[in-house]
């Protein structure tokens, strides 16, 4: 009893010997061992030793520390052993708790379990506030909370004997998981710096709504579809076709896919500078004519695309090397950021901001890409707490989407996170990170030499190339 009431680590196997032995005095060893632990999980392990004791006592202490358990971690162990008689208290009781911690799955011991205990119940309120708390998290909790969705309907919570709901109840449940994800399918804040994956479909650096068809794709594999894909486009297209299925069983018209908002450029303009380009010769220097097609940007790109399909390879040296030219070009063209977007500016965010900015409508090329890292490891801004970056461009060769996230905070109380991450075509990313009292130039020195081989690739190519520095919080 006096090892019980320690409320040490050592204390939950003692208490499972004292309730078999002696169940009429171990309520009150397991209720001091509660009150001296300063542990969590001594707590919630100690607690549910007391699942095996079947008094209406000992009910009544599960009832009170549902109530009024030290943290968020014991009450919801409370609730968990609650449901096993009354789901509906202990569902009401979760929800109050996910309200108290202010929806956020980290950063509060237990709060995370919280959730988790929602998402099991099995009933549609359950879900109702989980999905109140969504707006609220960040992109990262957002993905986090959705992780935590069952994958079997049928599955039973985690706690034995409990009363599972009527059928009307989990089919109004499931409803309500299908719509909460069909809702997020239009959440594409990305998650820089996450490599996970859902149903088999590996995610590098997320958007919310590509991890939200993927587990549409893995709890209801009917109705929704979600395979690996090559590119961004090809996941906006299944993520498109995930979200129609929702919307006509809703009876709402289709959604249209988004399409990048570049101008049109008349033919009158481009026609004869590419001729110019495939036909005259040109010494090491670029032409004239091949800097005023660079000088027009992406609305270029399209039609010297076209061109150099319809144009084949000829064996007569200068066509040869005037095709070459014009599909040097396109590459250069196909670097130009295209736009840049910041999320959850801060203090210190200004100096990187205004690096960043300044590379819309340029090419992105190592330099550019360096004088960043530069300015975060050489001249950090003072306030700043980190900085995720990404830079990607799809398959249409449209230009580099370049997003510049402030919001992640390090878990560390001293030192530096650092990570980096270059995909190029389908093939599998790659991706470093680590933990560092400084960052230097030189832990990103491959980093920087795989984004200058990315560089030389097609206009074709879709190229994914991110990076990050947060410093700890401590």
């Amino acid at each position: 009893m006096e090892s019980v009431a320690k409320g040490d680590d050592y204390s939950f196997s003692q208490a499972s010997i004292l309730v078999k032995r002696f169940p009429g005095e171990a309520l009150d060893a397991i209720g001091r061992g509660l009150k001296a632990s300063s542990s969590d999980f001594a707590r919630e392990f100690l607690l549910l030793a007391t699942r095996d004791l079947h008094s209406a006592e000992a009910y009544h202490f599960v009832l009170d520390q549902m109530a009024n358990g030290r943290t968020p971690l014991t009450r919801v162990t409370a609730a968990r052993l609650v449901a096993r008689r009354d789901p509906e208290a202990a569902t009401k009781a979760a929800m109050a708790e996910w309200r108290k911690v202010n929806f956020r799955p980290m950063g509060v011991v237990g709060s995370d379990d919280v959730a988790v205990f929602l998402l099991e119940t099995q009933r549609p309120e359950a879900v109702d506030v989980i999905a109140e708390a969504l707006p609220k998290q960040s992109p990262g909790e957002r993905i986090l909370t959705l992780q935590w969705i069952p994958m079997d309907f049928n599955a039973p919570l985690t706690m034995d004997n409990v009363r599972k709901p009527s059928d009307e109840v989990r089919r109004a449940y499931q409803q309500k998981i299908e719509g909460l994800l069909a809702d997020e399918l239009n959440d594409r804040d990305l998650v820089l710096g996450l490599g996970t994956s859902m149903g088999g479909v590996p995610l590098e650096n997320p958007r919310v709504c590509d991890f939200a068809a993927a587990v549409l794709a893995r709890i209801l594999p009917s109705r929704y579809q979600y395979v690996t894909a090559k590119s961004s486009e090809d996941f906006d297209r299944q993520r498109i076709a995930s979200l129609n299925v929702w919307r006509r069983q809703k009876g709402l018209a289709p959604e249209q896919p988004i399409q990048p908002s570049i101008r049109e450029i008349s033919a009158s303009i481009i026609d004869p500078l590419m001729r110019t380009v495939l036909t005259e010769p040109r010494r090491k220097k670029p032409g004239l004519a091949e800097k005023q097609i660079l000088a027009l940007g992406l609305p270029a790109l399209k039609p010297i695309l076209q061109c150099l399909h319809a144009t084949p390879r000829q064996n007569e040296a200068r066509k040869v090397e005037g095709w070459n030219d014009l599909a040097h070009v396109s590459r250069l063209i196909a670097l130009t950021v295209r736009e840049v977007k910041v999320k959850q500016p801060g203090p210190g965010s200004e100096p990187l901001m205004r690096v960043v900015k300044s590379l819309e409508g340029h090419s992105l090329s190592t330099p550019e890409v360096k004088g960043v890292l530069d300015l975060l490891l050489y001249r950090w801004p003072k306030k700043l707490r980190g900085a995720q970056l990404s830079f990607i461009r799809g398959v249409d060769g449209a230009g580099f989407v370049c997003t510049v996230d402030f919001s992640k905070k390090s878990v560390l109380k001293r030192g530096w996170e650092i990570w980096d991450f270059v995909r190029v075509g389908n093939e599998k990313g790659k991706f470093g990170e680590g933990y560092t009292v400084r960052p230097t130039e030189f832990q990103f020195k491959w980093f920087v030499h795989r984004v200058d081989e990315a560089c030389k690739e097609s206009a074709l190519t879709a190229l994914n190339i991110s990076f990050g520095i947060t410093k700890a919080s401590g």
